[in-house]
């Protein structure tokens, strides 16, 4: 009996991960196919052409086009998390508030060139919807971060100043890019005063080991 249960264990997991391995080849080829053709001019069929499956195979795994689109945003979203992960991972214990503000603007400049491919897809007029959607996304998984990791900015707000550090973090997140893409030879000086003033930031301070 316990052979027949370990058996039918294995061969749930070996299904679960074929038909994620099914799923990230759906994906990868949905964000190619976006990148070479643009996203109103791939259709599901191009998808399933380019991987040699048929629509019933794709429409197993998702009901339409959208649910491919919003899986390759998901996948954007993470890879702006991890790019605010590695940052704060490289901060120097002894980096000054100064120093922590200047790298925080980098960070913001990093992010917002990191738009190749589909993403520049996504700036186009006709894709406003969509680009809202993962800018927004982006924004809120990274304002979540910030608190979750009770970073030295997170400790700040929580502590000190804010009642809500996340819908703060949020809408300073969401204000800046803002700026940036209707201003985009904004001064970095400007950016640093606008983080500073907007988040009571203390300069007289080290972030030290709460980082």
């Amino acid at each position: 009996m316990t052979v027949k249960v370990i058996t039918k264990n294995a061969r749930r997991v070996g299904s679960a991960s074929r038909k994620q391995m099914r799923c990230e080849k759906i994906i990868e080829t949905a964000r190619a196919l976006y990148t070479e053709k643009g996203i109103e001019h791939t259709s599901v069929s191009d998808i399933t052409e380019t991987l040699g499956i048929t629509r019933t195979l794709f429409y197993h795994y998702f009901s339409n086009k959208d649910e491919v689109t919003e899986a390759i945003l998901q996948g954007y979203v993470r890879d702006v998390v991890e790019r605010t992960d590695q940052w704060h991972k490289s901060l120097a214990p002894d980096m000054t508030m100064d120093e922590y503000v200047d790298s925080l603007v980098s960070l913001l400049h990093t992010q917002l060139n990191e738009m190749e491919g589909f993403k520049q897809d996504l700036l186009k007029k006709q894709n406003a919807v969509l680009y809202q959607h993962y800018f927004l996304q982006a924004c809120s998984a990274v304002a979540h971060y910030f608190v979750d990791i009770n970073s030295e900015l997170g400790s700040i707000a929580t502590s000190r100043v804010y009642q809500h550090p996340y819908e703060t973090f949020y809408t300073v997140l969401v204000g800046m890019v803002a700026v940036i893409r209707h201003n985009p030879n904004i001064p970095d000086e400007t950016l640093r005063d606008i983080i500073i003033t907007t988040l009571h930031l203390p300069m007289d301070q080290k972030i030290g080991a709460r980082i």
